[in-house]
């Protein structure tokens, strides 16, 4: 029986350690012929000067009119307040969702009306989806108020 469970174990960690060594393989991949392709992009420098102008103004930063800054700092600030109060909001209904035991209530519904499993699922998981899709709806409604 414990030969079994070692033999379980090490096809698992196994698979692992394929999966792994398969994920960094695709990252060092993928890292390398990004920078082949940003090397390509780029021209020389002797090209660029050659087909500059020499009185050529160079920009070093950008920084956007006053008006357009201000702007887009509120903008930013509500968004870090949306996504920061969504988050939060959208884990207070699943805990009231756990807390009124709505899963449950709408178990014993679904029970009632069928035995078959399936018939429940098509009864229980529309109600779930409903009510935590009802009661983020304050969330929605700001998050169109943003846009």
């Amino acid at each position: 029986m414990h030969y079994g469970f070692q033999r379980q174990f090490l096809r698992i960690l196994s698979n692992f350690i394929s999966s792994v060594s398969s994920v960094i393989l695709l990252t060092v991949f993928l890292t390398i012929s990004a920078g082949a392709q940003t090397q390509q992009a780029t021209p020389s420098t002797d090209t660029a000067s050659a087909s500059a102008p020499s009185t050529a103004t160079i920009i070093i930063e950008y920084s956007p009119p006053s008006e357009n800054a201000a702007k887009s700092t509120a903008y930013r600030g509500a968004l870090h307040r949306h996504y920061f109060g969504n988050t939060f909001y959208g884990f207070v209904m699943l805990l009231l969702v756990l807390w009124w035991r709505l899963g449950p209530k709408y178990r014993d519904w679904a029970e009632r009306v069928s035995k078959r499993r399936f018939v429940q699922a098509l009864i229980f998981a529309p109600l779930l989806l409903l009510t935590v899709s009802v009661l983020n709806l304050p969330t929605s409604i700001w998050d169109q108020s943003i846009e």
